[in-house]
């Protein structure tokens, strides 16, 4: 009897891993590119390299940026899709949160962005934080499995406690308000600038 029951339980976890999703995402704060990292050898072009080799040795599915400039992200798109908007005006000026995923693994439903601020649907300083700060979010379905998820990322303020504080508050109620009816699970990477 225990036989019997064991084996049954084998080939039902082995069905299950076999029907399982898998889905590989990951975060980076690539470091906007400025002239004192320039002088001190920190060179932005020697960075973009290793940084897009890292990516496509990695090869995750969908990952999180955070400092990206403008045109650091002209650099890195030449290799994968993107999604997001500067902070400081909602088109191209300041650092990106910008979401980079694989077309060919991921379908875009639906994106957008909001501010970390009392007032979320323009750029503004949010609380006691010293820069703009943004959040970037898409909805997406994995082809081949049809399995449906969001993807936040963020870049909190390094300054701010209130700041910080009251922005995680506003990303859960974002994520409930961006998945309500749909239950599906929304996934979170950014940099927080706190401690483990």
């Amino acid at each position: 009897m225990n036989k019997r029951f064991f084996l049954t339980a084998c080939t039902c976890a082995v069905a299950l891993m076999l029907n399982a999703q898998q889905l590989f995402v990951g975060s980076y704060n690539i470091r906007n590119h400025n002239s004192g990292d320039d002088r001190n050898g920190n060179v932005w072009t020697t960075r973009c390299k290793v940084l897009c080799d890292q990516v496509n040795f990695e090869a995750p599915d969908v990952f999180g940026t955070q400092e990206v400039l403008h045109e650091q992200l002209i650099d890195m798109r030449a290799h994968l899709d993107y999604i997001g908007v500067g902070r400081d005006d909602g088109k191209e000026a300041g650092e990106y949160s910008a979401i980079f995923y694989k077309k060919d693994h991921l379908q875009l439903l639906n994106k957008g962005n909001f501010w970390l601020s009392q007032t979320p649907d323009k750029p503004g300083l949010g609380w006691d934080a010293v820069c703009v700060r943004i959040c970037s979010w898409g909805e997406f379905k994995q082809r081949g499995t049809g399995f449906k998820f969001f993807f936040f990322n963020l870049h909190m303020d390094h300054i701010g406690k209130k700041a910080r504080v009251e922005s995680a508050y506003l990303v859960q109620d974002k994520m409930k308000e961006l998945g309500k009816g749909k239950n599906l699970p929304a996934i979170l990477t950014g940099d927080f600038n706190v401690d483990q």
